[in-house]
């Protein structure tokens, strides 16, 4: 038994539509369960507002020379900052935003200064994978500003 073709192209057509309706059914559950996915940036406005002051920081700590190591463990993270002579800068205030990139939306704020190695210690614990953390640096002499993504690796 044949089946004649003015059932075979509506019927292709309802297939096509209910294929593209179950795919897009996917794509909103993953979208409402998976973390990752519903994250959007705190304060974005605030952040894009004064974007062109951001941009300024981030070029002079560039130009400065300044470097931070780091070194990140399930347990804590160690950062040392060191001056373009390799000195470390000691006593300088610093504030961290750090999140895990496997779920952006859980972020955490850190406050300290730098010791006499121009070292400071985030506690843990940390989740594998990577991390990114956004540093302020404030002394007298400049106020630095830098974006790390780093990996604990284990």
């Amino acid at each position: 038994m044949k089946i004649p073709s003015k059932v075979i192209w509506p019927g292709m057509v309802f297939l096509l539509i209910g294929a593209n309706i179950c795919i897009v059914g996917v794509t909103v559950i993953a979208a409402n369960t998976e973390k990752s996915f519903a994250f959007t940036e705190p304060d974005y406005y605030a952040s894009a507002v004064k974007w062109d002051e951001t941009a300024r920081a981030i070029e002079a700590s560039r130009n400065s020379g300044w470097t931070v190591d780091t070194h990140v463990t399930s347990a804590h993270t160690r950062m040392c900052v060191k001056d373009e002579n390799n000195a470390p800068v000691t006593n300088a205030r610093v504030m961290v935003d750090y999140f895990s990139l496997l779920d952006p939306s859980d972020r955490s704020q850190f406050e300290s200064n730098t010791d006499h190695n121009g070292q400071f210690t985030i506690g843990g614990p940390f989740q594998n994978g990577a991390h990114e953390f956004r540093i302020r640096i404030n002394t007298p002499e400049l106020n630095f500003v830098r974006s790390i993504r780093a990996s604990n690796g284990e």
